[in-house]
């Protein structure tokens, strides 16, 4: 069952906290997801939980297809699950702002998020990376709890032979209260359907 909802939870600035950091595998060690449930301090200097994991795979499927689907704001849609995922803005050609609004059903609330995407490209390395920062009063507010804290990094780089290693790491705070224990449970499943939902719409975009 698709649990990216989870994953979309992720995130957030840690203060000075103790962090246990756990190792998970999926799919016979093809995928492995490095993550911990922290704590920091938001803007009201209240405690709430922080979420982070790095999701590592390795599959044959081109860097022209990966950089077309991490720009396409409408596959978001499949890769998170989600209700919405729109570009709202273009800043420049490697820049640019996309809303997404999650769905997630009883008896979670509904939740969205604003973030400002930036991409880069070196040909000497052969990678690119996208990252994904939070921007809250980039979007009108809509009437249900928005993410005020993401930072997403998606990570591409060509192996040689055809093969893709592809790495995602994300940090954010949930918009809405998950137990600690659920987001424990949760974010091995979420971050390995994540990173299997872009290679199976890589390979589908013709690699």
């Amino acid at each position: 069952m698709f649990v990216v909802f989870w994953m979309m939870l992720l995130s957030g600035y840690l203060s000075a906290q103790t962090q246990e950091w756990k190792t998970a595998v999926r799919d016979h060690g093809k995928i492995t997801v490095n993550y911990c449930v922290s704590e920091r301090l938001d803007e009201s200097d209240l405690k709430v939980l922080v979420i982070m994991y790095s999701a590592v795979t390795i599959d044959t499927i081109s860097m022209k297809n990966c950089i077309a689907i991490m720009k396409d704001a409408s596959k978001y849609q499949e890769l998170m699950d989600l209700e919405i995922s729109k570009r709202i803005t273009t800043i420049s050609e490697n820049e640019w702002v996309n809303y997404y609004y999650s769905s997630p059903g009883w008896p979670l609330s509904d939740f969205d998020w604003v973030a400002k995407i930036t991409f880069s490209e070196d040909t000497d390395t052969k990678t690119a990376i996208f990252t994904s920062t939070a921007e809250p009063s980039l979007y009108k507010k809509a009437n249900v709890n928005r993410i005020a804290f993401d930072n997403e990094k998606y990570a591409f780089k060509d192996l040689g032979n055809g093969e893709i290693e592809v790495t995602v790491t994300i940090e954010e705070s949930p918009a809405i209260k998950v137990p600690r224990w659920l987001l424990n449970i949760a974010i091995p499943g979420g971050a390995a359907d994540f990173i299997r939902n872009i290679v199976k719409l890589a390979k589908e975009d013709g690699s």
